[in-house]
């Protein structure tokens, strides 16, 4: 199951499949709404994209112990401002996550790490 930030920040973060069903992405869902539509209800979930780390930052992440580590990538710890409105059945899981401080991988920025290791491809 899955929350808003708000409500549950452990539950919140998810991976998706983008409106157009073409990529996945990461994100963290801000609301949840439960609508009757054709006499079904279905739930949409409005999703705030992690936020890319700078560019310029591209050496440092790759000195970091998750370079090289399948399904990790690393964001900044701050709301993007990019959203999409997703169903319940684009999101593909949930994510684990950890938060670093500005200072552990010298981004100038907290950061988080995001895991999708729970994915196991299921639709």
């Amino acid at each position: 199951s899955f929350s808003t930030y708000d409500s549950n920040p452990s539950q919140s973060h998810i991976r998706f499949l983008d409106p157009t069903g073409q990529k996945a992405q990461t994100g963290v869902i801000r609301e949840l709404w439960t609508v009757p539509l054709d006499n079904v209800l279905r739930t949409f979930a409005l999703v705030e994209l992690h936020k890319p780390l700078d560019p310029s930052y591209e050496h440092n992440e790759k000195m970091s112990p998750f370079a090289k580590t399948p399904r990790v990538r690393l964001f900044e710890d701050q709301q993007s401002d990019e959203y999409h409105i997703i169903s319940d059945t684009d999101i593909l899981c949930g994510l684990t996550t950890r938060s670093f401080s500005a200072s552990v991988f010298e981004f100038g920025v907290p950061t988080i790490a995001v895991c999708w290791g729970l994915d196991r491809g299921r639709r």
